[in-house]
C-alpha cells in the first residue's frame, strides 16, 4: 500500500552615507503622517519659550554643542522638545550627524521613547519598552520610521538584535517618500553582521527603496565586497536596475575592489550557490508538488517522502524541494521520462548514485525541485530519512549545518562543486549519529 509523507500543519536608508546631508532623504513632512501617529508634546514643553526651541534646533543643525548645552542648563525641558515634523530633539540630532549633541539631550533623558533608545543603541531602555508593550517593537516614529530600522541606519547591532528577538518585521517599509526596509539601512551602513541577522530572519533581499536601488546597489556603490557576498550567497538579483536603469555593477566604486566587480559578474554569468532562511512554505510546496507527481507513478508508487534541508524546520537551505519517491521496480521507472517532461522536469539518470533516478526541475535558472527515486529496500532511502528526522529532533545539528552551508557558500559562491564536497565530512558525521541512536532505540 502507498504511503504519502505529509509535512505537519506548519530605515533611513540610501545609498550613500554622507549624515551630514542625510536630512533631505530622511525627513517626512509631518502633513504625510497620519493624525493618530502625530508625537505628543510634553505639557512642560508648550509653557516652554517656543524661542528656545528654535535656537536649539538651529544649534543641533549648525553643530554648536556648546550652544546646546546652554540652552539645557536654562530649560532642562528642551530635551523633550521636537521640530515641527514631531520628530524629537535626539533623533533629529542623530539626522544631522551630530550624535554627541544626541547623547547629550538625552543625558538626563530616562525616559527615552522606543525610536530614541533604538537609534542611540540603549539596550537596557530599549528591553524595559518591549517588555512593557512588545508591540512597540513595530511602532511608527513621526516621520515614518520603526525602531529596527532606525536601529540598523544607526549601526546599533545589540538593539537590533533585540527587536529582532521581540518580532520586529523585516519586510515593512518605511512610511514615507524613501520607502527602506531595515536591510537598505543595515546594506547602506555597512552593517554585515545585522544583515546577516535580517536574511536570517527572511529579509526580501530583492525588495526597492525609493529609486528602484536594492541592498545591493548600496554594498557595491559603498565597496563592501563582504556585505556584496552576503548578500548574493542570499539570492540578491545583479541584474536589476534603479528607476535611472543602473545596476549594482554600474554602481561599484571606481578603483574600489576588484573582488566586488568579479563577484558581481560571476554572479550575473555564472551558476552560483543560493541559500534562503527557512520558507514555512516550504511543506506545503512539498504536498502540492506530491500531488502532481501522485498519476504518474501510481501503478509503482510505495511512499512519498520530503528530504532535504527544505524538509527541517527552522533550517537555512538551497530553495530546492527535494522529492524521495519509494517504488516497487526502478526499471520501470525510465517509461516515466515523457510524462514527467511534460511537468517541466529533465531526467538525469542515476547522477552519481547507483540505483538511483533523478528528475529536475528548473525555473528562472534556479534548481526549484529535485525528485531522487529509489527502489524500495534501498539503503539509501533509510539513510536519508535518517539524516532529515535526526536534524529535526537535533535543532543544534541543524543550527551548525546551517552555519556550514553559509561559510562554504561565501568561500564557493561560484563553485557549486567545491560547495557541495564541503559538506561531505558534516553529512557523514550526522549519518553515523543518527545510525548511532537507531541501534539506541
Amino acid at each position: 500500500m502507498r504511503t504519502i509523507h505529509m509535512e505537519p500543519n506548519d530605515y533611513p536608508g540610501g545609498l550613500e552615507i554622507d549624515r551630514a546631508a542625510l536630512w533631505p532623504l530622511l525627513c517626512f513632512k509631518a502633513a504625510f503622517t497620519p493624525p493618530s501617529e502625530k508625537a505628543t508634546i510634553p505639557k512642560k514643553l508648550l509653557q516652554a519659550n517656543m524661542d528656545q526651541t528654535g535656537d536649539l534646533i538651529s544649534a543641533i543643525e549648525t553643530g554648536h554643542s556648546e550652544r546646546v548645552a546652554d540652552l539645557l542648563q536654562a530649560n532642562p525641558e528642551l530635551s523633550h522638545a521636537r521640530h515641527t515634523t514631531g520628530v524629537s530633539v535626539i533623533l533629529w540630532a542623530l539626522y544631522h550627524g551630530q550624535p554627541e549633541i544626541a547623547n547629550r539631550l538625552a543625558a538626563s533623558r530616562p525616559d527615552l521613547d522606543i525610536f530614541e533608545a533604538a537609534a542611540l543603541g540603549r539596550v537596557e531602555r530599549l528591553d524595559d519598552l518591549l517588555q512593557k508593550d512588545p508591540q512597540t517593537a513595530n511602532a511608527w516614529s513621526p516621520d515614518g520610521f520603526q525602531p529596527l530600522g532606525l536601529a540598523c541606519f544607526f549601526r546599533q547591532p545589540e538593539a537590533a538584535h533585540l527587536l529582532l528577538e521581540w518580532g520586529a518585521e523585516v519586510n515593512t517599509p518605511s512610511r514615507n517618500g524613501a520607502r527602506v526596509l531595515p536591510l537598505h539601512s543595515a546594506a547602506a551602513s555597512g552593517q554585515v553582521e545585522i544583515v546577516r541577522w535580517l536574511l536570517h530572519k527572511g529579509a526580501a533581499v530583492n525588495e526597492r527603496q525609493a529609486g528602484g536601488f536594492t541592498a545591493l546597489h548600496s554594498a557595491a556603490q559603498n565597496d563592501q565586497p563582504e556585505l556584496v557576498d552576503l548578500l548574493l550567497v542570499y539570492g540578491a538579483d545583479p541584474g536589476l536596475l534603479s528607476l535611472e536603469g543602473k545596476s549594482p555593477l554600474d554602481l561599484a566604486a571606481p578603483g574600489g575592489q576588484a573582488a566586488v566587480v568579479d563577484h558581481l559578474l560571476g554572479a550575473a554569468f555564472r551558476g552560483r550557490v543560493i541559500l534562503q532562511a527557512y520558507d514555512a512554505a516550504w511543506p506545503a510546496m512539498f504536498r502540492a508538488e506530491s500531488a502532481v507527481l501522485l498519476p504518474i507513478f501510481e501503478p509503482l508508487l510505495g511512499a512519498i517522502y520530503h528530504i532535504g534541508s527544505t524538509s527541517v524546520p527552522g533550517l537555512i537551505a538551497k530553495p530546492t524541494i527535494d522529492i524521495l519517491i519509494e517504488v516497487k521496480a526502478l526499471e520501470q521507472v525510465d517509461n516515466l521520462n515523457e510524462a514527467m517532461a511534460e511537468q517541466g522536469y529533465e531526467a538525469r539518470g542515476e547522477n552519481g548514485i547507483p540505483g538511483r533516478r533523478l528528475f529536475g526541475r528548473t525555473e528562472e535558472g534556479l534548481h526549484r525541485t529535485h525528485v531522487h527515486v529509489f527502489q524500495a529496500g534501498n539503503p539509501e532511502i533509510g539513510r536519508h530519512m535518517a539524516f532529515r528526522d535526526y536534524l529535526r529532533r537535533h535543532p543544534e545539528a541543524a543550527v551548525a549545518y546551517g552555519e556550514l552551508k553559509e561559510q562554504l557558500a561565501l568561500r564557493f559562491m561560484l563553485d557549486r562543486e567545491s560547495y557541495t564536497d564541503g559538506k561531505e565530512e558534516f553529512v557523514r558525521e550526522i549519518d553515523r549519529r543518527a545510525a548511532e541512536e537507531r541501534t539506541k532505540i
